[in-house]
């Protein structure tokens, strides 16, 4: 199941708990960028965010987090708990992709992802996202710069 969250102080511990889970949060940060400094507060009451708790019988699995970078286009980001990875993760990220399309305003849904997360670039392609470039060295990690893979799902297709 796919909801989206309001604000509330319920759903800011629960947003800070999954970007900062120890399965993530090293994924999803860069060098320079703590995660303890990100502003959950006015990001959940900010329209142009959309933070997606997703769920299964067997509870919270994560999140789904989009942004807007235009009036066209969301950045997105998978969250996902170890428990809901593979088979059930991929359904959340179907049913967020579709949750997308049919509850906001965008046309298409893009992500970067670096290239020391070959899951993750798996991941999105099979949820339904298709490789439509790269940017060098763009992704500061460890003291270095990594490539990122840009992909992207446009609504009805490309």
């Amino acid at each position: 199941m796919i909801e989206r969250l309001t604000m509330s102080e319920e759903n800011i511990r629960y947003v800070r708990s999954i970007f900062e889970h120890p399965t993530i949060g090293p994924f999803v940060s860069t060098d320079g960028f703590d995660l303890r400094d990100f502003p959950y507060e006015g990001a959940l009451e900010d329209d142009r965010h959309y933070f997606l708790r997703a769920s299964t019988d067997n509870g919270y699995a994560g999140l789904f987090y989009f942004h807007e970078w235009n009036s066209a286009t969301a950045w997105s980001h998978a969250l996902l708990l170890p428990d809901f990875r593979g088979k059930t993760g991929l359904r959340l990220g179907k049913e967020a992709v579709k949750w997308m399309f049919e509850n906001g305003s965008f046309q298409k849904l893009v992500a970067a992802v670096p290239e020391m997360n070959r899951h993750a670039l798996s991941y999105v392609c099979a949820v339904g996202y298709s490789i439509e470039g790269r940017l060098k060295r763009s992704f500061p990690r460890d003291g270095g710069l990594y490539d990122e893979t840009i992909v992207g799902i446009s609504k009805g297709g490309d």
